[in-house]
């Protein structure tokens, strides 16, 4: 890496994390939710860089066009043991103590939420939905970012 590279490496890391303490600092968890330390946590630390990283799509989306089947109906993980859904307090904690919308549904709520699921047949007790979070097809988006990355007469390797 060069001086001038690595110079705009850490200029922009320097950037992203000053902008990342800031929002941080603004963050604070709602009533009723007394939270240890879940900045540092392994769960608050995913979600800083998961909102980043969907943030960082959209501007790209934005900027470029670019197009790899993008849907922006949400996700949902979904459990088949009792002892799943009851672990889900602390991950639900530092999601919404960082203001990220979600949603943990019984069984009837996976039937609404994903109407093509055998909810019964695959033994499904509930699920947590994401409603913000974006989907698309990876090979497409990788394939479209390397074509703007490359100058137009050189064939990708």
């Amino acid at each position: 890496m060069t001086t001038t590279t690595a110079t705009k490496a850490t200029s922009i890391a320097n950037t992203m994390t000053t902008t990342l303490g800031e929002l941080l600092a603004q963050t604070v968890p709602p009533l009723g939710y007394e939270l240890v330390d879940w900045e540092s946590s392994p769960k608050g630390r995913m979600v800083r860089v998961a909102e980043y990283s969907r943030d960082c799509l959209k501007a790209l989306r934005a900027e470029t066009g670019i197009a790899y089947e993008g849907r922006t109906f949400g996700t949902t993980q979904v459990f088949r043991k009792a002892a799943q859904m009851a672990s889900l307090d602390r991950d639900t904690r530092v999601l919404a103590a960082m203001g990220i919308d979600f949603e943990v549904l019984d069984p009837a709520g996976v039937r609404a939420a994903e109407p093509g699921l055998d909810v019964d047949g695959a033994g499904i007790v509930g699920a947590l939905r994401l409603p913000g979070d974006e989907t698309g097809d990876c090979n497409l988006f990788t394939q479209a970012l390397a074509a703007r990355a490359r100058p137009v007469d050189q064939p990708l390797s």
